[in-house]
């Protein structure tokens, strides 16, 4: 009786690319594909390809802009196919009005066509373990133009980690201290810090205070 080896490589992810550009998809498509975590299972160029039934895909992957949908309408007309697929949008639109509607319409993350393929990658494995994912520029202008008075829609960029060192950090506490809570260590703690500030488009502690009081992740009462 054979048994699965334990060294098994899990099945790579199906993903549904959206793109109505047939050069632009085929380069995505071997992209992805290169290393073998990801296998486009589904490609459509249209909104109404990209909702006929079939299997749900383990990741939608989709630009902002086709030929008679885009932004908002869009993602939530992909939401409501997709429930609870994360959805992750690669546009060249980085007008941060449109990075926000796409979030609140319930993109799971979203960066530029003009990103690095490893940075695509990337995107695509957090967005797959449940997390969010905003490419840094992006984060910096939309603080820029909020003046993070309305953060919590980029909020989602911040892995689980990044938001308990955030917490932490806030509280007052130290590097030392955050770590020895979290059970990490302090190069862990100051290498999420500098992401926070980098994601977040901010440089001091108190405008990462500001941040997370805007976006709900603390209260006053907790900082007394």
């Amino acid at each position: 009786m054979s048994t699965q080896s334990s060294n098994a490589q899990p099945s790579p992810l199906k993903v549904l690319l959206i793109e109505d550009h047939a050069v632009v998809r085929q380069g995505v498509h071997m992209l992805l594909e290169r290393e073998g975590e990801f296998v486009v299972s589904r490609e459509a160029a249209t909104l109404p390809e990209a909702l006929a039934p079939g299997d749900d895909p383990d990741i939608v992957l989709t630009d902002l802009i086709l030929a008679a949908t885009q932004g908002r309408e869009l993602i939530e007309a992909l939401r409501h196919r997709y429930p609870i697929t994360p959805i992750l949008v690669l546009s060249m639109m980085d007008s941060p009005v449109e990075v926000r509607a796409a979030l609140s319409a319930g993109a799971n993350g979203y960066l530029l066509k003009e990103s690095a393929a490893d940075e695509l990658i990337e995107a695509m494995r957090r967005v797959a373990r449940g997390e969010g994912y905003l490419q840094p520029s992006l984060g910096a202008a939309i603080a820029s133009q909020s003046g993070l008075r309305n953060p919590a829609g980029f909020a989602i960029a911040l892995t689980d980690r990044e938001l308990d060192v955030l917490r932490l950090l806030v509280l007052g506490y130290t590097n030392k201290q955050v770590a020895h809570s979290l059970g990490i260590s302090t190069r862990t703690v100051e290498a999420n810090r500098a992401a926070l500030l980098r994601t977040v488009g901010v440089t001091s502690r108190a405008e990462l205070i500001r941040f997370a009081l805007d976006a709900g992740l603390v209260r006053l009462s907790q900082m007394e």
